[in-house]
Parts: structure tokens; sequence; C-alpha cells
């Protein structure tokens, strides 16, 4: 079924499909139950076919489509029918499945794996308890899972563009879920903090994250004229949609993640020479960086007029107590605590610094912030891991390194480091709750074979259905 839903013709009808998904979800979970494990029975067969390098990419496209329905999950309440921590369940053995498949060995991500695993064997804190382990070290597992599983796929930039393509379709539902979930906007009373009411009623951080990706993939698909929706003019009404709803959550993390992509996309796509764009068929993405900037500060001024003036004090860091002149605006503040938890997680990494406090005891141990989950996992890895955290984070940078360094087509190598660079932004406001670190530094790593004719634009009905390099096209067509 995920194969059909990527290679469809129609992009209309599954843009349609996904829109319907979100609207009935919002009055009842069932819907999204039946269609998640409709889906996951219907492509289960792919995940075992003959063909190496088809099995993976067929498990690539599993985990990308179906990881992504997590956030509408949650705030459907379709717990315990679709567990809360979904994604790193499958995310972990789908990409335990891929490498046991045949994927190559990544040398990073293996030895990521090695300096995760001594802390999950003891803990300083006798408070910690088995799924609190589950939710603090699996998405670091994963991580380096991603990393060894995705470096192995070698795939077409057609083909990439569909895994970006299944990315968005459970977010987009999410979307319209959680804009039906939201009372009439007079009815809110907007205040200088995170806001649960336009968040579907579920936590807003991980809300924000998930729809400033969906922003950042909708401004990719629009920017490149790939016509997610089969529309470019709906693709931009999509994305305008994104940036709405997400302002409206009031928690900037996830929205800064989003603009963090588009900024570093004009950044490094904007001065391309032009002989070297005319010879690759690179479009000239410099047309439209100005209207798709001035899309986003229209939706957010129309956001803040809204709001009363809320949003941008909220972006400024205000709060009622540096308004009200009780509290000083200083960093701790505008990071909503972050920092306080930063060095209370740096204060237990130097009392034990090697191997750590163990996996999820930080919480338990902090002074001044006990019982308050770690947000930044750089400090989390610190704290919990040690030394051999600080191991993990400096093999994180490199593979980081790496997608720069073998690279060579700016269009690839620049979408590709975003993707990574959000992932590792994301771990600094909302660590590893989601599925959105381990899945984009996975797709970070992805070898795509860069072929010119594959950025042209292209007609629906020509649309490739190319294998991978080495695999068998037929074969793949059937599957």
């Amino acid at each position: 079924m995920v194969y059909h839903i990527a290679y469809s013709r129609s992009s209309l009808f599954w843009f349609l499909i996904h829109a319907v998904l979100g609207v009935m979800v919002a009055f009842s979970p069932w819907p999204l139950i039946g269609w998640f494990y409709f889906v996951a029975l219907t492509s289960g067969p792919a995940l075992f076919q003959p063909s190496i390098p088809n099995r993976l990419y067929s498990i690539a496209m599993v985990i990308c489509y179906m990881t992504t329905f997590e956030l509408l999950s949650r705030i459907s309440g379709a717990f315990p029918y679709v567990p809360y921590e979904v994604s790193k369940y499958m995310m972990f053995f789908l990409l335990l499945l891929g490498i046991f498949s045949g994927a190559n060995k990544e040398r990073n991500g293996i030895l990521m794996l090695f300096m995760i695993l001594p802390s999950f064997l003891f803990s300083d804190s006798d408070e910690v308890y088995f799924l609190e382990v589950v939710f603090n070290g699996l998405g670091a597992i994963n991580v380096a899972l991603a990393v060894i599983f995705f470096s192995s796929l070698k795939l077409n930039f057609n083909q990439f563009k569909k895994l970006l393509k299944l990315m968005l379709y459970p977010m987009f539902a999410a979307l319209i879920c959680i804009f039906i979930k939201t009372p009439d906007l007079d009815s809110i009373q907007f205040s200088l903090g995170a806001n649960a009411v336009a968040s579907g009623g579920f936590g807003p951080n991980q809300v924000s994250t998930v729809i400033g990706l969906g922003m950042f993939l909708i401004f990719i698909f629009w920017i490149f004229d790939w016509r997610w929706s089969g529309n470019r003019l709906f693709d931009a009404g999509i994305l305008v949609f994104f940036i709405f709803q997400g302002l409206l959550t009031f928690s900037r993390g996830g929205m800064l993640g989003g603009a963090i992509g588009v900024i570093m996309l004009a950044v490094m796509t904007a001065f391309i020479d032009r002989k070297y764009r005319i010879r690759n068929r690179i479009p000239d993405v410099r047309k439209y960086l100005i209207p798709g900037f001035i899309l986003i500060a229209v939706t957010f001024i129309t956001v803040n007029e809204i709001t009363g003036g809320t949003l941008a004090l909220r972006y400024a860091g205000e709060t009622v107590g540096t308004m009200k002149g009780t509290k000083d605006k200083d960093f701790n503040v505008i990071t909503t605590s972050r920092y306080k938890i930063f060095n209370g997680d740096l204060k237990l990494w130097a009392e034990n610094p090697i191997f750590g406090v163990g996996v999820a005891a930080s919480k338990h141990l902090r002074e001044n912030t006990e019982d308050i989950t770690a947000h930044i996992e750089a400090s989390r890895l610190l704290a919990e891991h040690g030394s051999f955290g600080l191991a993990y984070i400096l093999l994180l940078i490199l593979v980081g390194l790496n997608i720069l360094r073998k690279n060579k087509n700016i269009i690839l190598r620049s979408i590709l480091f975003i993707f990574f660079s959000i992932a590792v932004y994301t771990t600094f406001h909302s660590a590893l709750r989601t599925f959105v670190t381990p899945l984009l530094v996975g797709i970070g790593c992805i070898n795509v074979i860069y072929n010119p004719a594959s950025l042209a634009k292209r007609k629906p009905e020509d649309v490739d259905m190319l294998a991978l390099a080495g695999s068998n096209t037929d074969e793949l067509e059937k599957t």
C-alpha cells in the first residue's frame, strides 16, 4: 500500500484521502487505528522481498510513512491500540530488519551504538522505571541505527522525493485534525506561554516540532515545483496553513526549526553559478525565495494581529513576569527553563564524568529541576552517558560533516544537510521526544544518485519508477 501511495499518478487523490482522514480523526481515533493497521498489513510483504536493494527501499518507505503518524495518534488518543511511543518501536524494529537484511555496516553508526549501550546497564537512581528508560534511551539508539541503515540506501532523485512525499501525508492529516479541534479563535485567551488549546489539546512543543518540519517540507515541494498536492497553488496554500496553525501553538522551537531550514536553503542555493545551474538543469529558486519570505512574514503578522500582539511578545521571549517587571528576561527565561536543565545536566556530568548517572536517571538527580524530563539531548547524553555520551555527540558531528563531503551536487548537499541540521536543532528544544530527529538524521545519510533530468519539471504521467541502482526495475514495480 505504501508503494502505491508514493507512486500514484494522482497526488490530488491521496492529498484528499489524508485530508478526509484528518477530519474523521478529529472526532474519533478509530479511522486512524483502522488505516494504520490496514497500511501496515498490506505493506508488510514488501519488507521481505528477495531483492535486497528493493527490500531496503521498501523498509525506508514504510518507516517514512508509518512513523510520522505518531503525532496524529497522540492527538486522537489512539493509545493503547496505537502505542504512545509508536515511532520509537517501529523505527527500532524496522531499522534492525533493514540492517540484518543486508545494509552496509556504517562505521560511525556502529560506534555510536556502542557508545550508548553501557549506561543501560546501571542507574544511580532507584526511581527509574522501564518506560522512562525506553522514553529516554531508545531515541538515541534509533539515531545510531538510522545512520547505519539509511547510509546503505542508494536512491535516484525521484525515489528520494517519494520518501519526502510519504513523510508529509500524515503530517498534513495531523494539521487538518488540529485545525478542526481548535475552537473559535475569538474564544481563545492567548497568553505568553505555549497554547495547548490551538495544538489539538496535546503538547504544543511536540505539535510545533512536527508542524515546523511539515512547513519546511511543503516549502521544498513548492519552491522546486514538485507539486506535492498535484497543484502548485494548493501547495502554496498548504504552506500558509502549516505556518498559521504552527504559530497559533505559541511553541517557538518547532516553528523556528522550520524557519531555519528555509533560511539555510535560501543561503545555500541562492548563489549557484548560472552555468552550473543550466548544466545540471537546476531550477532558479531565487525568484521564489522573496515570495516565500513574504508569505511567511504576512502569515506571522496576521496571526500576531489575531492574538492581539501576544505572538510577537512570545517570540521576543517575554513572559507574564517580565512584562510585570517581577522577573528579568535572562537566557533561562527566554528558553523556558531549558538553560537551567542544561546546567543541571552538566553538573551531573562533572560529578560522573566517565559513565554518567545511567539512562533516565538525570531527571531524578538534578538539583532544582527534579522530575523534569530532559529537553536538551546533548546535555542528557553527557549527564546519563558520561564520556561515552560525548563520544556519541562527536561521532554524530562526523556524520554531518560526511553529508557535506560526499554530496558534490549543491542541491542535494543543501537539502540533505539541512535535514540533518533540523534534526540536531530539534534535540535542543524537544530532545528525542518525537520521530523527527532519528528520521531526519537517517534521511540526511541517504546516498542520492543525481540525475539532472530528475530535477526538471515532469508531468505526472512521466513520473518514472526507476529501481535502485543495481536492482531489477521490473521486480520493484511488482512489489
